[in-house]
């Protein structure tokens, strides 16, 4: 091995050995959990599970995990997404807290929750969901976005919801020379915007 070879890695070595515990500090600081007396969004639950579409990922059907709404004024695509949920992505669904789901079109993520947080906040996490081979749970979910702590932040008019931002990581790793998005509205600062259909 060459001496230039060595002299990098063992600087590339140092580096990430300054800047990862630091960083992975920061995302600890950084996740808060729910309050005990959350605001409940602006609308209802159902008033959110709509189709969506951002130009780059496309279109977005979110379905509300709500047992007190009708199955009739359902999509059926929502339907089989929430009949399959227990099946394909065991144990992410908590039933106490307001809670969306939606098929996400991705190599790395399958499934996106969207975790009533706070007020018009919610925490976003993806989901992959893989086969295995155990008769009494044949499907294994794991976390795709990490410990990020991404959120999506709903909008509102005098008409209703206009759409939705997520910020928080959502693009994945870019480094830490790309900026977050900045603004005064929710639209300026998302790294991702869904305008309702």
């Amino acid at each position: 091995m060459s001496y230039t070879y060595q002299y990098f890695s063992e600087l590339r070595d140092l580096r990430y050995k300054a800047v990862i515990p630091q960083s992975y500090k920061q995302l600890l600081e950084s996740l808060v959990p729910r309050p005990t007396n959350a605001t409940l969004p602006s609308v209802p639950l159902s008033s959110l599970a709509a189709h969506y579409n951002d130009p780059a990922y496309g279109n977005l059907e979110l379905c509300a995990v709500d047992s007190s709404l009708s199955s009739h004024n359902m999509s059926s695509s929502c339907k089989n997404l929430l009949h399959d949920l227990p099946l394909h992505l065991p144990g992410v669904t908590n039933h106490s807290v307001p809670t969306l789901f939606a098929r996400f079109d991705s190599f790395w993520i399958a499934h996106l929750r969207l975790e009533h947080f706070n007020g018009n906040l919610f925490n976003v996490t993806g989901y992959q969901s893989a086969t295995i081979k155990d008769p009494k749970q044949p499907y294994w979910a794991r976390k795709a976005t990490g410990e990020s702590p991404i959120t999506a932040e709903f909008v509102y008019d005098s008409e209703g919801v206009v759409g939705f931002g997520i910020t928080g990581g959502f693009w994945g790793p870019v480094g830490m020379e790309v900026e977050d998005p900045k603004g005064k509205t929710v639209k300026e600062r998302a790294e991702v915007w869904y305008s309702r259909k």
